[in-house]
């Protein structure tokens, strides 16, 4: 686990956990950290800490990624690598019964 700022150029380079900034036009538009990849489309969710949930596009924005954070348990959409979360399973964002 590395810590320090790094320019992101895919969502490769990310996980779920990892602390971002989006900029556009060299002003930062959101602060947060990131709760789901979609890697096929290059495409983020970040939340920030009053719980905005926010989509990225990384090609859209200039992300650096704050920090580092050593979690395996990430879902990332369009990929069979793990399983989604409970409240995510039943594909309507509902706990099952």
């Amino acid at each position: 686990m590395s810590h320090g700022t790094a320019r992101v150029y895919s969502c490769e380079e990310l996980r779920c956990g990892d602390e971002i900034q989006a900029q556009f036009g060299g002003v930062v538009r959101f602060h947060g950290h990131v709760i789901e990849l979609h890697r096929p489309m290059e495409l983020l969710w970040a939340v920030d800490a009053i719980g905005e949930r926010r989509i990225i596009e990384i090609k859209k924005y200039t992300v650096y990624r704050l920090n580092e954070v050593d979690d395996s348990r990430q879902y990332i959409r369009g990929t069979q690598e793990t399983a989604p979360a409970p409240e995510l399973a039943n594909g309507i964002g509902m706990m099952p019964l």
